[in-house]
Order: structure tokens, then C-alpha cells, then sequence
């Protein structure tokens, strides 16, 4: 008897009518509970009781989903929330646990979606192991590709990626914006790469270890993991986790230039640009400069007295010298050192650089004292 195949469902939507009543049932079996109280296996148990609450069609395409949709493939689930319903203002981090209301009952609808797919999980030392997690845009950096932004292209992380524990599905509930707007996606396996960039990308310079950050249970090997891992043919080769793809035409030429480089003269070069910088820097009275480790990679952090990390990021702009403004993914560096909500600026040197770029620096940042 040859298996029953079928095209996957890729979309799914609720009537108005279907959400409204859904919304309503969903916050009935909440009964005014504050969920964040709940330990993560609470929670998805009252996930569980909350799946059957769903309209049959949805239960039907999310399991047809599991059961038939290819590696790397999406289901979208259109109007799962009513119409009206006004949630809380965007938490102001990953970790912050939303209020008891609107935003709570989303988490749980969403996760009762999930659980048709599996066990949900997290790891016990990313946010107390807390199921659901807020997307939040990074100040100045709200459209940019970043895991956190609420309205640039979200992406996994490497250490996510490529660990053998990761997940197998990943639940996105959007709590605002346009219900029929475009939802875009790709798969790694569509990336045509030739023989060459393959070896390339299988040697041990490109492995990476999953992230030590997070506890795992004792003896765990944390083996390191290529960024092309398992067979040789195609499709199950594919596992590139969140290369650029627009520019994997140049995968070849840049490995073939690495392969060149002479990394100690390239260090040595960095680090004397580095020195020459943080030196003109320190003798400078406004300016306050972030950071003095021995070994460090070629980049220098600092505010100049009288002026918001934008507004000295601009006029640097204005004379020709990039530079970054903001927390650059330093969330908790920025609350630690008491620099939100803007930050600081950010400068830093690479081989192509000369002394000159210094010294253009130094002259532009007592210029805008």
C-alpha cells in the first residue's frame, strides 16, 4: 500500500465570526489567571486544553501541515485574532513578561496552535524557560534584519541554527499590523551553490559551536557543527542557517581571498590603527570612551560630552566618517552602563583602513566638541 501524499496547507484563515467567538472561549478558560505565574509546563498544559477550542478547519490544516509539508516550509494562519482587540504597549525587552490581558491571551492561543506540532520548549536559562517570548524592535534599529525587530525580516541566530537540540518549528504571532499584508519566505535548499563553495563551507574554519550560554544537562556534547553538515547529495545537505543569500555569488571569491590573507599582519595593523585611536581619544575631555581591555578587536566605543550617540554619529557623517549609533546588539551592556535609550557610538577599523582614517577620526571628533 503506497503512503497517501498530498500538497501541504500553506494558508489557513479564520472568519471574523470564528475569532471572535475563539477569543472569547480562549479567555474563559483563563478565568482572569495571570499566566506569567505559571511554570512553563503549567502553561502549556492550559495550552493543551485550549487546542480543542480551535475551529475544526484550523486543527485539520495544522495537522495536514505537520503531516505533508516539506523541510523549511511555513503554514500562515490568517485571522487568528478579532478584530478591535487593543493589547498593551510593545514590551520594552525579549524578557519582559507581558501584563495580565490582551497580550497574555495571544501567548496562549498561539502556543495552542503549537502544541499540534510538538512538545514546546525553551531552555531553562533564557528568560526562567518562559514558552513565549516578545518581539521587539532595537531603538534605531526598528528596520533592520535582526532577530528582535518587530518590522525588519526576522532570522535565527547561528547558535540556534546549528545545535542539536534546536527546534523543529518556530510559532510567530503578529499582535499588530495589516492582515493581508505580504508574508515572504525561502528555502535554504533553493540556494544553488557550486562544488567549490560547497568544500569551502565544509571546512573546519566555518564550524561553529552551539552557544555555551545556555545549561544543558551534564555530559552534553557540545561538538562543533559545520555550516554544511550531513550528506554530500542534495536536498539533505542544506542546512546553511542564516547566510546572506543575495550575496552567496561572492561565497567563492571571499574564500579564495581568505585563504590569501596573512592574519598576524592583518591583527598587527588592526591593533596599531586601534592604539592610535583610543590614545587620541583618551586625551580628549568630552569625550568619554567605554572599554579598555588588553585584547580586543579593533573597535572603540564612546560618547562625546553634550551630544546624544545620533546626533555625534550625524555630524561624523556629515565629514565623511561611518560610524554606528545606538546599542548595536548590546542590549544589556547599554542598561548596564546606563546608556539607554540612546546608546553610545561606536567606530571601529579594518585592514583596508590606514592611519589617515585615524587621524580623520580624532580631528572630527574634537572638531564637533
Amino acid at each position: 500500500m503506497e503512503p497517501i501524499t498530498k500538497p501541504p496547507t500553506s494558508e489557513i484563515g479564520l472568519q471574523p465570526q470564528e475569532a471572535e467567538e475563539l477569543w472569547a472561549a480562549i479567555n474563559e478558560l483563563i478565568d482572569g489567571r495571570d499566566l506569567a505565574a505559571l511554570s512553563p509546563d503549567e502553561f502549556v498544559d492550559l495550552a493543551h486544553e485550549a487546542t480543542p477550542l480551535l475551529p475544526a478547519e484550523v486543527r485539520r490544516g495544522v495537522v495536514e501541515y505537520r503531516r505533508y509539508a516539506p523541510a523549511g516550509d511555513v503554514v500562515l494562519l490568517r485571522g487568528l485574532l478579532p478584530e478591535g482587540v487593543e493589547f498593551p504597549p510593545t514590551a520594552k525587552a525579549p524578557w519582559a513578561v507581558p501584563p495580565v490581558g490582551p497580550a497574555q491571551a495571544a501567548s496562549l492561543l498561539l502556543t495552542s496552535v503549537t502544541v499540534m506540532l510538538g512538545e514546546p520548549f525553551n531552555y531553562s536559562s533564557l528568560y526562567n524557560g518562559r514558552i513565549f517570548q516578545s518581539m521587539v524592535p532595537v531603538p534605531s534599529m526598528e528596520f533592520t534584519q535582526t532577530s528582535q525587530s518587530s518590522t525588519g525580516m526576522l532570522d535565527w541566530h547561528c547558535e540556534d541554527s546549528f545545535r542539536e537540540d534546536r527546534c523543529d518549528y518556530a510559532g510567530l504571532l503578529c499582535l499588530r499590523g495589516d492582515s493581508t499584508a505580504a508574508s515572504k519566505y525561502a528555502q535554504v535548499k533553493d540556494v544553488e551553490l557550486s562544488p567549490e563553495q560547497v568544500a569551502v563551507l565544509r571546512q573546519p574554519r566555518f564550524h561553529v559551536r552551539p552557544d555555551p550560554a545556555h545549561v544543558l544537562p551534564e555530559g552534553f556534547e557540545m561538538r562543533p557543527l559545520a555550516i554544511l553538515t550531513g550528506s554530500e547529495a542534495a536536498p539533505d545537505r542544506w542546512e546553511l542557517g542564516t547566510l546572506p543569500f543575495e550575496q552567496l555569488a561572492g561565497v567563492r571569491a571571499a574564500a579564495e581571498y581568505m585563504l590569501e590573507v596573512d592574519y598576524e599582519a592583518l591583527r598587527a595593523h588592526e591593533d596599531a590603527l586601534l592604539h592610535a585611536a583610543y590614545e587620541g581619544l583618551s586625551a580628549m575631555e568630552h569625550v568619554t570612551l567605554y572599554g579598555a581591555a588588553a585584547d580586543r578587536a579593533p573597535t572603540l566605543m564612546f560618547n562625546v560630552d553634550g551630544l546624544s550617540s545620533r546626533e555625534t554619529a550625524t555630524r561624523l557623517a556629515e565629514r565623511e566618517i561611518a560610524v554606528w549609533d545606538g546599542n548595536y546588539y548590546a542590549w544589556e551592556l547599554e542598561q548596564h552602563l546606563g546608556l539607554a535609550p540612546h546608546g553610545a557610538v561606536r567606530a571601529g577599523f579594518l585592514h583596508y583602513n590606514d592611519a589617515g582614517d585615524a587621524e580623520r577620526l580624532l580631528a572630527a571628533v574634537a572638531e564637533i566638541a
